[in-house]
């Protein structure tokens, strides 16, 4: 595994990513073995958003280089870390929140009317 990443590398993950999350209302970056990772999946899922991409960094080909991105734009290496209509949530600490505040009901439904 190679250790340092090149700046064109570190630019072209950051693209990736602003891609994403600019192209799907929300999108999760996660570990396919993360545990809190599939229960953000599921919460998501219930909630009924069906425009949900999940990037399996683990598993993804530049998934060191998303990864490294990622933490620079989340501030931390935790995952899940989640972005709902373009906007950084946070983890599954921060999905549960705003389930729990009804919050998640507003954003969502906002971002509903937004794209119609």
């Amino acid at each position: 595994m190679r250790g340092r990443l090149g700046a064109e590398e570190k630019k072209e993950a950051a693209r990736k990513i602003r891609q994403l999350v600019d192209s799907h209302v929300v999108t999760l970056f996660c570990l396919s073995t993360c545990e809190d990772c599939k229960q953000a999946r599921g919460v998501l899922k219930k909630l009924g958003v069906s425009d949900l991409v999940s990037v399996e960094l683990d598993k993804t080909p530049n998934g060191v280089a998303l990864a490294a991105a990622l933490r620079h734009v989340a501030k931390t290496h935790v995952v899940p870390q989640i972005f709902i209509h373009k906007q950084h949530i946070g983890g599954l600490e921060g999905l549960r929140s705003l389930v729990r505040s009804g919050r998640i009901v507003e954003i969502l439904n906002n971002q509903r009317r937004d794209s119609s």
